[in-house]
């Protein structure tokens, strides 16, 4: 079964690189966020980062703030499992941020009701945020 779920991710990956080369504005963003993924997956840590701080690049060189926002949460997520708190708050304020450039509202109150210590960041960093 493993071994078959591994061919599955693997074909399916192998798909979004040929998108992402056919049309690296679209997809290139979420090829690296997805080979990011499988590097977590496989236990490649180093390799994830590259990937993962690839993937953020190419999100805001195609200014799209919802991928860069969703990374960041997915980079905060590996942080947090490799118990390194610090980055993944600083991950997870700059999801904020993003969402928020974004316009999505329920997200960064989501976000804002699962890790309070961002509902606070927002408040100081957003005069115009009502208390």
């Amino acid at each position: 079964m493993q071994r078959k779920q591994e061919k599955i991710r693997k074909q399916q990956l192998a798909q979004l690189e040929k998108w992402a080369e056919n049309s690296p504005s679209n997809y290139g963003a979420k090829f690296e966020l997805a080979q990011a993924e499988d590097d977590l997956i496989c236990g490649n840590d180093s390799e994830a980062m590259k990937h993962f701080e690839l993937a953020v690049s190419l999100a805001k060189e195609n200014q799209m703030s919802y991928m860069s926002a969703y990374i960041a949460e997915r980079m905060a997520a590996m942080y947090f499992n490799r118990n390194e708190q610090d980055k993944a708050m600083n991950q997870l304020r700059f999801a904020l941020l993003e969402y928020q450039k974004w316009g999505a509202a329920r997200k960064v109150k989501s976000l804002n009701a699962r890790f309070t210590f961002l509902s606070s960041d927002t408040k100081e960093g957003n005069p115009n945020k009502e208390p």
